[in-house]
């Protein structure tokens, strides 16, 4: 058993695992799967989330998706 992504799928590509659940393959290991003859199955079973904690005496009761694309954006500091 693997538990991180790279061995996970050095694992499948040589044959000693049959199925992993993992961040989908990088281009190395796609072209080294094309290489090897392999045809990787690849099937979503979820998506990333974005969760925010914040402490308690926070005032922002909220934000709104264009406020947080700013923050990671623009890198704000103080929210409009």
């Amino acid at each position: 058993m693997a538990n991180k992504t790279d061995e996970a799928y050095r694992n499948l590509l040589k044959g000693t695992a049959d199925i992993i659940f993992t961040a989908g393959p990088s281009e190395r290991r796609l072209e080294q799967a094309i290489h090897q003859g392999i045809e990787l199955e690849l099937t979503p079973i979820g998506r990333e989330d974005f969760v925010f904690f914040v402490n308690s005496k926070n005032p922002v009761k909220g934000l709104t998706i264009e406020q947080i694309q700013g923050i990671y954006s623009e890198g704000k500091k103080e929210l409009e």
